[in-house]
């Protein structure tokens, strides 16, 4: 009766468990924060008769003004960064921008409205300049909710080489803007990985 009563018990946990949605545990930081309930350093009270050394600039101890997110706020989750597949390219991530240097001749930029289609996102605008997205639903396993995301790409060719930028342009979940800085980045590196998972075998040979 007790190994039945056992079998059923365990089994009910793992079903809890797998019904479970709440994936927050992938982004926060572990441990206890007792330390976030800390009081501030008090004022020191010197008795009367009692000398105290001069103030030195090399003790002093300036008060921080605390930014950002502490505690189960914290997202520890490490960044993505833009890994360019075709040969010859460089790209970089600057203030919200991922900027893409390539070969003309890869034709990169002809291929993107295909990969979009491909993964079923719109196309509002496509022209030799400029893409501008529709709605991109983004799943993420370690987030509960999906996000909605938007993008501008921009090209501009000059001595056989193809520069493109791809800017993430809106950012929502459930309704609520969260472009912050992680977010933005995370999802910017994101789309344009994707772009790059899915070039041309042709056009994607790196050069080692």
């Amino acid at each position: 009766m007790f190994k039945q009563t056992l079998v059923i018990a365990s089994l009910l946990s793992l079903l809890v468990a797998g019904c479970s949605t709440d994936q927050r545990y992938k982004r926060e930081v572990e441990g206890n924060e007792n330390y976030l309930q800390s009081s501030e350093l008090k004022p020191l009270i010197v008795p009367n008769g009692v000398r105290v050394p001069t103030e030195s600039a090399d003790y002093h101890v300036f008060k921080a003004a605390r930014e950002g997110e502490v505690g189960k706020n914290l997202d520890i989750r490490p960044p993505v960064l833009p890994l360019p597949t075709i040969a010859d390219s460089y790209a970089t991530y600057e203030n919200g921008m991922i900027k893409l240097d390539s070969p003309e001749y890869s034709g990169f930029w002809s291929q993107i409205p295909a990969i979009l289609s491909a993964n079923n996102i719109a196309t509002e605008r496509s022209d030799k300049s400029a893409i501008k997205t529709g709605v991109r639903l983004v799943n993420r396993s370690d987030e509960e909710q999906p996000v909605e995301a938007t993008y501008l790409l921009q090209r501009r060719v000059a001595s056989g080489r193809e520069y493109i930028t791809i800017e993430l342009t809106s950012l929502k979940r459930m309704g609520q803007d969260i472009s912050g800085t992680t977010e933005s980045q995370y999802y910017t590196a994101e789309f344009f990985n994707l772009l790059m998972n899915q070039v041309s075998s042709s056009s994607s040979q790196v050069n080692n």
